[in-house]
């Protein structure tokens, strides 16, 4: 689902420093994070011993040519889910990070992001 407008205005705004980009979050995914006992080396071992509210968000570069999907812990509130107050709408990394967006949806994500963000926070 395409984020709401709140969601861009509402949620942190992170700052490109000099090798970073700006990522926006155009849409998200609501689940489970599960969290699971592990062994010395990091591995999960047996079933998951714990569920918590969860999104996947989708982030994409300016220029739509860049993505970055990123979960995190959510609050859910009756049958409702939403992001915790840490969530970040535009988030900052290393310049050319993510995985390469198909040409035929660049537009679309670039018209998304003027719609949710307007000129001034791009």
């Amino acid at each position: 689902m395409i984020i709401p407008d709140s969601w861009a205005q509402a949620g942190g705004h992170e700052s490109a420093d000099d090798g970073e980009e700006q990522f926006f979050a155009v849409e998200v995914r609501f689940g489970l994070l599960l969290e699971y006992d592990t062994n010395a080396a990091g591995e999960a071992t047996g079933v998951a011993n714990r569920e918590r509210p969860g999104i996947r968000t989708l982030y994409v570069s300016e220029d739509g040519g860049r993505a970055i999907v990123v979960e995190s812990q959510a609050e859910r509130s009756g049958s409702s889910v939403t992001p915790r107050e840490d969530w970040s709408s535009i988030i900052a990394r290393p310049a050319g990070a993510g995985d390469e967006v198909d040409a035929e949806r660049r537009d679309a994500y670039r018209s998304l992001i003027r719609d949710l963000y307007g000129e001034e926070d791009i």
